[in-house]
C-alpha cells in the first residue's frame, strides 16, 4: 500500500508539472477583470467620451451590462458597448461624461455562463484653461484667481451624488458597492442550490451504477434496491437542471424574475454553452429515470450526466480545452465511483440490517475497497491536475474564495480517507476473523454511514467550487 501511494504522488508531481508546462504555451482563459481607461482612482480631463475595460478572458454583457453614475448622479448606460476580440469592451457616451466624480460598474458572463461583476471609480476635471500674460497696472492689479485642484473637485462633486436627493440622484457609494452583487440574490442561491442537486444527483447515479454491476453482483435483490436509487437520483438530476435553467434565465437578465416565461431569453440561454450542458443532463437524467433498472442500457444514460461536464464549469474557461476536458471527466467518474459507491453500501447494508438478511459485511466491504481504492488514486490525480490548471499561482489557495473553498473541500476528503482507512486496516480484519460479529456489523454500518455524511458536505463544497470564479 505504502509503495502504491508512493507511485500515485510521484505520478500527481509528472502530471501537475506536465500541465504547467502547457499552460506556459497556452492563452490564460480565466475571465476577470484586468484594466480600464480610465484607471480605478484616476483624475482625467474631460469631458470623456470614452470609458475601456479590458478583461483577461471572453466577456459578454448579460442583464444591466454597463452602467455608469455620472456626476450629476444619474445613472447611464452607454450610448454604445463595442468590443473587436470579446476581452476589451470601449464604451461611448454622447453626451459624454461631464466633469465630477463618475462610477462604473459591470455585469458580464463568462462561456460557461456565470456571472461576473465590479466596479471601479474616477474623476473628470474640467480642462486647465490656457495661460495668458496680461500686464496690469498698479490700479487694477488684484489678488491671484486661484484654480481648483483635482482634490477638491473631487469633494464638491462627491457632495451630490454622496445621497440620494430629491431629483432623483443616486449616491456613488450605493452604486459602486451594488456591484458587489450581480443584482440577483435570489435567481444566485437558487441556481447554487439546484446546482448541488444536479450533482448529487449525477454521482449517486454514476456510482450506483458501478456498484451495482462491480460490487452488488450476486445479488439480484442488491443490485435491485441499489438501480432503484439510481432511478432516484436521476430524476435529482431531473430537478436540479430545471432549476439551473431558470436561475440562469433570470441572472442573464440581471435578476429579473418576469422573464423566466418568455421564449427569446429561454432560446439565448439554451444557445450557450450552459445551454448544451443542461440538455446532456436532461438527456442523462430522463434516460437513468427510464432505463435505471435495466443494468445494461443505464450506463449509456450516465454518460450523458458526465459529458454535461464538458460544456460548464472550468471545462469551457480554464487551461487547455482538452486536456482540461478529459481531467474534468476523470474527476468527475472518480468521485462518482468513490461519493456513490459508499452510499450504495450503505444503502446495503441498513436494508439487510433491516430485513434481518445475512449482511455478508465483510465480503461487501472488501469488494467495494478494491474498486474505492482505484476510484481514490484516479480522483486524486485529476483533482491536483484541476488544480493546476485553475489557480494562477499557489498563493491562489488562501487568497482567493475558490482557493479558501478548495481547501476546505481537501481537508473534507481528508476526514473521509480517516475514516476508509480505519474500515481498511481494523473493521475489515476483525470481520475476517469474526464474520458474523453483530457489533463489527453494527460498526461497520455507522461507519459506512458516517463516510457518506462527509461525502455529502465534499459534493456541496463541490458544487461551490463548480459556480465560482477561480
Amino acid at each position: 500500500m505504502l509503495k502504491a501511494f508512493r507511485r500515485a504522488a510521484a505520478l500527481v508531481a509528472g502530471i501537475c508539472m506536465a500541465i504547467l508546462l502547457g499552460q506556459s504555451t497556452s492563452v490564460a482563459a480565466h475571465t476577470g477583470f484586468e484594466s480600464s481607461d480610465p484607471a480605478d482612482g484616476a483624475v482625467v480631463e474631460g469631458p470623456l467620451d470614452f470609458v475601456t475595460i479590458v478583461f483577461t478572458g471572453d466577456a459578454e454583457p448579460t442583464g444591466t451590462g454597463f452602467e455608469v453614475l455620472d456626476a450629476s448622479g444619474e445613472i447611464r448606460q452607454p450610448d454604445d458597448a463595442s468590443s473587436d476580440d470579446g476581452r476589451t469592451w470601449q464604451l461611448r457616451f454622447d453626451p459624454p461624461l461631464e466633469p465630477g466624480a463618475v462610477g462604473v460598474r459591470w455585469l458580464v458572463k463568462a462561456p460557461d455562463a456565470h456571472p461576473i461583476d465590479g466596479s471601479f471609480q474616477f474623476e473628470v476635471v474640467a480642462p486647465a484653461p490656457p495661460s495668458t500674460a496680461t500686464t496690469l497696472s498698479p490700479a487694477t492689479t488684484q489678488s491671484p484667481t486661484t484654480t481648483q485642484s483635482p482634490t477638491t473637485t473631487a469633494a464638491a462633486s462627491d457632495e451630490s451624488p454622496a445621497e440620494p436627493g430629491d431629483d432623483g440622484s443616486v449616491a456613488l457609494e450605493d452604486f459602486l458597492a451594488a456591484a458587489d452583487d450581480d443584482g440577483s440574490p435570489g435567481p444566485g442561491r437558487l441556481a447554487g442550490v439546484s446546482r448541488l442537486v444536479t450533482l448529487s444527483g449525477t454521482l449517486l447515479a454514476v456510482g450506483g451504477l458501478v456498484f451495482a454491476r462491480q460490487v452488488a453482483r450476486g445479488d439480484q435483490s442488491d443490485v435491485d434496491r441499489v438501480l432503484g436509487w439510481v432511478r432516484w437520483a436521476g430524476g435529482l438530476v431531473l430537478i436540479g437542471a430545471l432549476g439551473e435553467l431558470v436561475a440562469q434565465i433570470a441572472i442573464d437578465a440581471g435578476g429579473d424574475w418576469s422573464v423566466v416565461g418568455r421564449a427569446s431569453p429561454l432560446v439565448e440561454t439554451l444557445s450557450s454553452s450552459f445551454g448544451v450542458a443542461l440538455g446532456l443532463r436532461v438527456l442523462g437524467g430522463l434516460g437513468v429515470v427510464v432505463l435505471g433498472r435495466v443494468l445494461a442500457a443505464a450506463p449509456v444514460a450516465a454518460s450523458a450526466l458526465v459529458g454535461a461536464h464538458l460544456f460548464d464549469g472550468h471545462t469551457v474557461v480554464e487551461g487547455q480545452r482538452l486536456i482540461t476536458a478529459a481531467v474534468d471527466i476523470v474527476h468527475v467518474v472518480a468521485g462518482a465511483v468513490w461519493a456513490g459507491g459508499v452510499a450504495s453500501l450503505a444503502i446495503v447494508l441498513w436494508r439487510r440490517h433491516r430485513a434481518g438478511a445475512s449482511s455478508r459485511a465483510h465480503e461487501l466491504a472488501l469488494r467495494f475497497s478494491t474498486v474505492a481504492s482505484l476510484a481514490l488514486a484516479a480522483a486524486g490525480l485529476a483533482g491536483a491536475a484541476l488544480t493546476v490548471i485553475v489557480l494562477d499561482r499557489p498563493s491562489d489557495l488562501w487568497s482567493t474564495d475558490w482557493g479558501r473553498v478548495l481547501i476546505v473541500k481537501i481537508g473534507l476528503v481528508g476526514v473521509a480517507l480517516a475514516l476508509g482507512a480505519v474500515n481498511h486496516y481494523r473493521l475489515l480484519p476483525a470481520l475476517d476473523d469474526a464474520p458474523a460479529s453483530p457489533d463489527l456489523r453494527r460498526r461497520l454500518r455507522v461507519a459506512v454511514s458516517v463516510e457518506t455524511a462527509v461525502f455529502a458536505a465534499v459534493v456541496a463544497a463541490t458544487a461551490i467550487l463548480m459556480g465560482a470564479a477561480s
